[in-house]
């Protein structure tokens, strides 16, 4: 299943997401908020979709949370939502999506420590400057996702830098090391300055779920992403010594537009046109 998320909401308006085993149906206690092959939450904004090899399975509204329930005949998946100020949907999502992320050289912002990281993928889809797919196993556990912006120039500042608040933040979070670290590799990599293009920004298959063609699958929702927002074509940046995902990128039809240098490592600038 790709799942797609997005919160139409203010961060006021938060939420618990939960991709997990549901033992049986709940009791449905409110008309179902569903249209097509997407739920909306009626009370807190929260939004998923699906593919056609899901349904929903029960829909439930009460005074504290919603809940809408999908399974595909063997397993479920659950996406809950409440006003707990103490998380948000977008902070559970970003955790789900550094654990299942595999390479420690994948963002420029690892350097800056696990709370950066964090705060960026949250920040970024609660903002509506980034979409992400998921991709949950059959057990609930995350198999894969993609990210995707339609302006990887504004992506960064509007994720980490949008105000006083937020730079306050990122001092306190950053890795002062990692920071000076981070600032020499986009120095040196000629990257400081970025184009405002449409970008593939992350894309990470757990090692269990490699070989079975959702890379291809994730990929193909961001293409229908794209598609869909009227965008001609899209670029992404990979190390040229990851093999497998150089093999996958060019088997799905992106080029090689650029190669360039980063912290000791070839990098290939790749470039996607949709037909």
């Amino acid at each position: 299943m790709l799942t797609s998320f997005r919160t139409v909401q203010s961060l006021a308006a938060v939420l618990i997401a939960l991709l997990l085993l549901v033992p049986g149906q709940l009791a449905r206690t409110a008309t179902a908020q569903v249209s097509g092959n997407s739920y909306t939450s009626p009370q807190f904004g929260f939004s998923i979709s699906w593919d056609n090899t899901w349904f929903v399975a029960d829909e439930v509204s009460s005074q504290d949370f919603d809940q809408v329930t999908l399974t595909n005949g063997l397993s479920y998946c659950a996406l809950v939502g409440g006003p707990d100020s103490a998380t948000t949907a977008e902070a559970g999502l970003a955790e789900i999506i550094v654990g299942v992320r595999a390479s420690k050289g994948v963002s420029d912002f690892t350097p800056l420590g696990a709370r950066v990281v964090r705060r960026f993928y949250a920040n970024a889809i609660a903002r509506g400057v980034a979409r992400v797919w998921v991709a949950p196993g059959p057990d609930g556990v995350l198999d894969g996702f993609v990210m995707s912006t339609r302006d990887i120039a504004t992506l960064f500042p509007r994720a980490l830098l949008a105000g006083p608040g937020d730079m306050l933040s990122f001092v306190l979070m950053a890795n002062p090391f990692g920071l000076a670290r981070a600032a020499v590799a986009k120095l040196t990599s000629g990257t400081a300055t970025v184009a405002a293009v449409p970008e593939l920004v992350y894309l990470a298959v757990a090692p269990r779920a490699r070989g079975r063609g959702l890379g291809v699958a994730l990929i193909a929702a961001v293409d229908q992403g794209f598609r869909a927002d009227g965008v001609p074509e899209y670029e992404l940046n990979v190390h040229a010594d990851n093999a497998a995902a150089v093999k996958l990128y060019l088997g799905t039809g992106f080029e090689i537009a650029r190669r360039y240098a980063k912290s000791g490592h070839e990098m290939y600038a790749m470039r996607r046109r949709l037909g």
